[in-house]
């Protein structure tokens, strides 16, 4: 102000002097020019005018983005401002008080940083992640018998809970419980317990399978006790039944003899010999049946025997047995008697006597009865064979 003031007075000093030094000797004072006074205009505080948000566009479900807002005055210069962050569906996308936004879910959001009644924004996109495989669950089941099998399922599933395509690798931590094929079937070997996992790359799914003991089933039956036995003689078989696990196992046996003209055989499993000859002896059960080859053979008969005709009127032993070409020697005491031989082929007949001993050659197979004729019942048997 006092600048503004000297300077109007040297105006109007000037101003004098130049008056009172006019020409053309008029005297007359000349009235002074009056100097216009200069004006200003105060410059304007500045104010927050606008709000420029950068950093927006496209980001991953899951990621974050930063975003950034530049608060301008009406001059366009930068100024202080206080923003405030907001997102216009946090459900898509949320933001801090930073303006660091981060990805929830696919969409598209409007982020708005403001300060009092200015604000700016900018727009964001929420894309989903491509698929990863996140996880594989099992199906089928978690136990099998030994001996039998069972189908597992691998269900792989990205991070949204969703069917994937992958490759699986199928493996068992106990074969020896049971093994798993590439397929994911999986046979039981023997009780106990094993883990069956399917594994794609680092991600892998477990389940615990059970083996069980398979129920006893007749499998097999083993027969013992010989191969073979005299015509007229008896041989006592034995079954052993045994189920898969070759453990004796109870179970009804049935005997049969594919050749009861040359043996037979009981329910117990005796067989006795008839003729010489083979036959074939089973023990059944069901469907499982065994059988042994039985060999009959002729007996070792004598080449002679003795009958002694007694006095108490009995020929003793009655019947005798002897091979053919035999000979039987009858021993007479001291009462009389006589051998008269009743069928065809016999030797000659032994005419009454005792106190002696008379022989008979006997060439022909077959049964040959006789009697003696001097006492009522006294009879006897010889059998060549």
């Amino acid at each position: 102000m006092t600048t503004l003031r000297q300077s109007r007075r040297l105006a109007v000093l000037i101003a004098v002097l130049l008056g009172c030094s006019g020409g053309g000797g008029d005297n007359t004072p000349m009235s002074p020019t009056p100097t216009p006074t200069p004006t200003t205009t105060p410059t304007p505080a500045p104010v927050l005018a606008s709000i420029a948000v950068s950093g927006g566009g496209a980001v991953i479900a899951g990621g974050t983005l930063q975003l950034s807002a530049a608060p301008k005055d009406q001059s366009g210069n930068a100024i202080a401002a206080t923003i405030t962050w907001t997102s216009s569906v946090p459900g898509v996308a949320t933001v801090s008080g930073s303006g660091l936004v981060t990805a929830a879910a696919a969409g598209t959001t409007t982020i708005t940083a403001t300060s009092g009644t200015v604000s700016g924004s900018a727009t964001v996109t929420v894309t989903a992640p491509a698929p990863v495989l996140t996880s594989i669950s099992l199906s089928g089941g978690t136990s099998v018998v030994a001996g039998a099998t069972l189908q597992l399922t691998a269900a792989s599933k990205d991070q949204n809970g969703n069917a994937i395509a992958a490759a699986i690798t199928w493996s068992s931590s106990a074969p020896g419980v049971a093994t798993v094929s590439g397929s994911g079937l999986v046979t039981g070997v023997t009780a106990g317990t094993t883990n069956i996992t399917a594994t794609s790359g680092t991600v892998s799914g477990l389940a615990t399978i059970t083996v069980t003991a398979a129920a006893a089933v007749l499998t097999t039956i083993t027969i013992s006790g010989g191969t073979s036995v005299v015509a007229g003689a008896t041989l006592q078989l034995a079954a052993a039944p045994k189920d898969q696990n070759g453990n004796a196992i109870a179970a009804a046996i049935t005997w049969t003899s594919s050749a009861t003209g040359v043996a037979t055989v009981s329910s117990s499993g005796q067989v006795t010999g008839v003729t010489a000859g083979t036959a074939s002896i089973s023990a059944a059960s069901g469907a499982v049946t065994a059988s042994v080859a039985l060999t009959v053979t002729a007996p070792a008969y004598p080449a002679s025997a003795t009958v002694n005709a007694t006095v108490s009127e009995t020929f003793s032993p009655e019947t005798v047995d002897i091979a053919r070409g035999g000979t039987v020697n009858w021993v007479f005491a001291g009462l009389s008697h006589d051998v008269t031989f009743d069928s065809s082929g016999a030797p000659e007949n032994i005419p009454v006597m005792s106190n002696a001993t008379v022989s008979r050659t006997f060439n022909t197979t077959g049964t040959f009865s006789y009697r003696c004729t001097l006492h009522a019942g006294m009879s006897g048997v010889v059998i060549v064979h």
